[in-house]
């Protein structure tokens, strides 16, 4: 019963502690002691107030570390660097953001194994998708920026390959768009998981991957 004064137990808990046992008491009335608790006999359900605790003091943990999560998350934001002498910003994930990502999406995957999980359900899954999201475009954006600043020196600057490649130029002329406005869109937005949970960005970012290494293999051919 000395459980019982455990700061991780909430109204939910009593509930569900009196539903257990068919007792009844107003954990919340100031009149109520842990005497009168003790005679309410709760000791005769042992294994069941056990049971109730730690299912608190999991909860609680787990409303602690998604505290944090939104914590960290509401200031991690990307790094910018401008791109040459224009007015074109690449972005970057700090490594120590980027080995945070990798903390807290584990810590995440613990969270919905826990046999507790049910109660921040949307939530956990939410970060769980979200900090996904975050893994996924950072991966294809850093390819994609990789490709691009390499085939824009060809397209964009070099008038023999514009001649070469007519064809490969234009194509490359609207995906130098499209990759300068999602460049944009996270200077002006910078927060990470805000970034990259935008609805359609991975199929759009699919697509500039898929038409730049189109323009890639015209020059390789």
């Amino acid at each position: 019963v000395a459980d019982l004064r455990s700061p991780a137990m909430r109204d939910r808990h009593w509930e569900q502690l009196m539903t257990t046992t068919k007792v009844h008491f107003n954990v919340n009335d100031p009149a109520f002691k842990l005497d009168d608790l003790l005679k309410l006999e709760l000791h005769k359900f042992e294994e069941e107030v056990g049971e109730i605790v730690d299912r608190a003091q999991k909860e609680e943990k787990m409303e602690q570390a998604l505290v944090k999560l939104k914590d960290t998350w509401t200031r991690v934001e990307f790094q910018f660097h401008q791109f040459k002498d224009t007015q074109v910003f690449t972005v970057k994930m700090a490594e120590e953001d980027f080995e945070a990502l990798e903390d807290n999406q584990v810590l995440v995957q613990g969270m919905m194994a826990n046999r507790y999980m049910n109660t921040f359900r949307d939530e956990i899954l939410g970060w769980n998708k979200k900090l996904m999201n975050v893994a996924d475009v950072n991966q294809i954006m850093s390819e994609i920026q990789r490709t691009w600043a390499y085939l824009e020196s060809l397209f964009i600057h070099s008038e023999e390959v514009k001649k070469e490649l007519p064809e490969a130029t234009v194509r490359f002329a609207g995906i130098d768009k499209e990759v300068k406005e999602v460049l944009k869109e996270f200077k002006d937005k910078k927060n990470c998981v805000e970034c990259c949970n935008r609805e359609g960005l991975m199929k759009h970012l699919e697509k500039q991957q898929h038409e730049l290494e189109i323009c890639e293999k015209a020059l390789a051919d």
